[in-house]
């Protein structure tokens, strides 16, 4: 009397468990896909974090340039340009490229016109490297940086050198 029943309740357990082990099987499907999404998602952000911290670093570097430049001083003496003269900031830049210029053009030997750059060098170095060596950094840090709007930032660049930013 019972058999037929076991039967049928054992028939309709494996049907269950035949059941639970499809439902489980399609529930590891959308999990990983969901792990397929939020994995993309993460490479989304870490690439949009590496964009965010380039750019935080290029423009600290850029507001380093502008301090650097504004704290630049001569007193007297610079380059010829008097003994009462005083230079500071980008008058500096402007005022030192026009006395190397003066200089230089009064040359006309190859060999003199290197020596004359050398000399004017070796004066001003120590007021000018500092400078030089921010711009380089920027410069580097942009030609290595992999991204795809290089040019925008050069300009930026070009207008840093010609004190327009």
């Amino acid at each position: 009397m019972f058999g037929s029943v076991n039967a049928l309740f054992s028939g309709l357990a494996l049907a269950g468990i035949i059941f639970t082990i499809l439902l489980q099987r399609k529930e590891l499907g959308y999990q990983r896909n969901e792990l397929r999404l939020t994995r993309e998602e993460f490479k989304t952000q870490n690439e949009t974090l590496k964009l965010q911290r380039f750019e935080n670093t290029f423009f600290n570097l850029v507001s380093i340039h502008h301090k650097i430049v504004d704290s630049i001083d001569f007193d007297q003496g610079f380059m010829g340009s008097g003994p009462d003269k005083e230079l500071k900031s980008r008058d500096v830049f402007k005022e030192s490229f026009e006395s190397m210029a003066g200089e230089l053009k009064k040359l006309s030997e190859i060999k003199d016109i290197e020596n004359a750059y050398l000399n004017i060098y070796e004066q001003y170095q120590t007021d000018f490297a500092h400078y030089f060596r921010n711009l380089y950094r920027i410069v580097k840090m942009v030609d290595e940086a992999d991204l795809s709007y290089r040019k925008p930032l050069a300009v930026i660049l070009k207008r840093l050198r010609d004190n327009e930013v």
